[in-house]
């Protein structure tokens, strides 16, 4: 469906490269509204309605203004959430017992979403508990796992060198090589986006890439 969409819109260029850019987004994200279909997920089963509209209620209050009914209000939230919490619990559980599913493997199910790590260890070998020191340790080994010892710098090109062009096939296998599952930009596109629209979204991209960066 959202391929069919895709080769219908065409994706023509604008003159200015920003308003390109820009409508070239808003294709890509009309594309996913005519597809999108409400679907019920795991936060619609777990939290009601009536929890959804105070915690929207306290989302968009004031609360300097209102700093002693924002607190109720969060009272509130947590009672109710608290109270779902259990109802979904409870459901998930006899819903297991009906379909004679395994109530030991629905609470360990249940329970993984509950999960916090106690403790990491230093270098050093000693284990820290504290919540700044286990940050201080995870951004430690993200920033040593992704640090680049190659050396390798980018190219420059020459005022007047001409921009290699770019193929289709490089686009697609981009494309469809990243990995899925990923939270999407600002814009709200994401990789499953990107792979669904086919063909037609990669031969736009592809003149695109070529002009914005002759540009």
């Amino acid at each position: 469906m959202v391929r069919a969409i895709a080769a219908k819109e065409g994706f023509q260029m604008v003159g200015d490269v920003n308003e390109d850019y820009t409508h070239l987004v808003g294709t890509i994200v009309k594309i996913r509204n005519e597809c999108r279909a409400a679907a019920p997920n795991h936060t619609t089963r777990r939290i009601s309605s009536s929890t959804r509209a105070l915690l929207e209620t306290r989302r968009h209050m004031a609360r300097q203004a209102n700093q002693a009914v924002y607190a109720i209000l969060s009272r509130l939230c947590r009672q109710r959430l608290s109270e779902d919490q259990a109802n979904f619990v409870t459901s998930r559980l006899l819903d297991a017992a009906h379909s004679k599913r395994s109530l030991k493997m629905e609470k360990r199910a249940l329970a993984e979403h509950r999960l916090s790590i106690p403790c990491l260890k230093v270098p050093d070998g000693s284990r820290c508990s504290s919540r700044p020191g286990m940050e201080s340790i995870m951004a430690n080994f993200y920033s040593a796992l992704f640090r680049s010892g190659s050396g390798q710098t980018t190219a420059v090109l020459s005022p007047g060198q001409e921009v290699p062009p770019f193929l289709t096939s490089e686009v697609l296998h981009a494309i469809e090589a990243m990995p899925r599952g990923k939270a999407p930009g600002a814009d709200g596109i994401t990789v499953e986006l990107l792979q669904a629209c086919g063909p037609t979204l990669y031969t736009a991209l592809t003149g695109r890439f070529f002009r914005y960066l002759a540009k």
